[in-house]
């Protein structure tokens, strides 16, 4: 019987054309997924050197402050400090990754005009949106905690759910689990149920109970590797530090992000993608449809003018955003690279 059930599931979920899912698990299943990047009880970690690790912990913050400010006041708060140190160490005052409009009186209207905005545009609810579409964009869908999973299935009961959970804590399957795949496929009909990421979840541990130790220590291995936006991210990092003029800056790496992410198209076919491009172009439209819902809203409730002027605000932010995320980095770099220096000399 177990055999005849796994057969049925096996079936179903190749059918579903998803393999290159094969590699989703485990290791990334934590439930504090997100403090991994941010953890509110422990503030923000000093500027990093790594984009991706500085984009990760701003999501990390939208996520849980549901406002953009707190990283703002952090990234400021660090190029003060890591300027200090570098004044003290060299005598140079005027030197500084902090870009020029980067002024306290510009950041404070930046912060200002967010603020007016925030309840009738519901920009709280849009920054934790942000924030968890950001990671998953980066980190890939597959890295979902198993409450974020189970939270996802709108359609099954509260029974189901908890049988759903149950499974999800099984790395794979083993013959030993033949009642508790029976009680929620067969005689609960949990599986037509499930969403295809749900299908993708069960799916892969059906196939990883089928191989060997060695095989299912490989599909770890290989999830271990960058995906579309972090090697992006990778890729940007290594030409911008040989650039010696800095003719690479951050508009290079908005662009690069448009054409990699397709966000100039407004129809985006996802089959089309591999495994490692799929969740990033995926939830970054996630986002982009976000901000639409909301100029839509814009849109219906204010003048032409009046719309615009909001729109306007809103993409500020947004643009400000990336600046200041990829200053953080550069302010990272420069701290590493002082400090470095330090140690050879002593």
């Amino acid at each position: 019987m177990f055999q005849t059930t796994i057969n049925l599931l096996r079936k179903s979920y190749l059918r579903s054309a998803l393999i290159p899912l094969l590699t989703l698990i485990l290791t990334y299943q934590s439930a504090t997924a997100q403090q991994t990047f941010y953890d509110p009880q422990k503030g923000f970690k000093p500027a990093q050197s790594d984009l991706s690790a500085t984009m990760l912990q701003l999501a990390g913050s939208l996520k849980h402050h549901g406002s953009p400010e707190p990283y703002i006041r952090h990234v400021m708060a660090e190029h003060k400090r890591i300027d200090a140190l570098y004044a003290k160490v060299t005598g140079d005052t005027k030197s500084s990754a902090r870009p020029g409009w980067f002024t306290d009186e510009k950041l404070e209207l930046l912060i200002k005009n967010w603020k007016e905005l925030e309840k009738p545009l519901q920009l709280q609810a849009l920054c934790r949106e942000c924030g968890v579409d950001m990671r998953h964009a980066i980190r890939g869908s597959w890295r979902k905690t198993h409450a974020e999973l189970v939270a996802e299935e709108s359609k099954l009961d509260k029974r189901e759910k908890a049988m759903y959970l149950k499974l999800l804590q099984k790395e794979f399957f083993k013959k030993s689990d033949k009642k508790e795949i029976d009680q929620f496929y067969i005689d609960g009909g949990g599986w037509d149920k499930l969403s295809p990421t749900g299908k993708d979840q069960i799916g892969i541990r059906l196939e990883l109970g089928m191989k060997t130790a060695k095989e299912r220590e490989s599909f770890k291995k290989l999830m271990n590797g960058n995906l579309a936006i972090s090697q992006l991210f990778l890729d940007y990092q290594l030409r911008y530090f040989k650039d010696p003029e800095k003719k690479i800056n951050s508009s290079l790496l908005e662009s690069m992000l448009i054409k990699k992410l397709k966000l100039n198209e407004d129809k985006v076919d996802y089959k089309k993608f591999g495994w490692k491009d799929k969740d990033a172009v995926r939830y970054s439209h996630h986002i982009k449809d976000a901000f639409q819902r909301r100029f839509d809203l814009v849109d219906k409730k204010l003048s032409s003018s009046g719309a615009k002027s909001v729109k306007i605000r809103m993409m500020s932010m947004v643009d400000s955003l990336r600046i200041i995320a990829h200053s953080e980095m550069l302010a990272g770099f420069r701290e590493a690279r002082m400090k470095r220096n330090i140690k050879q000399n002593n």
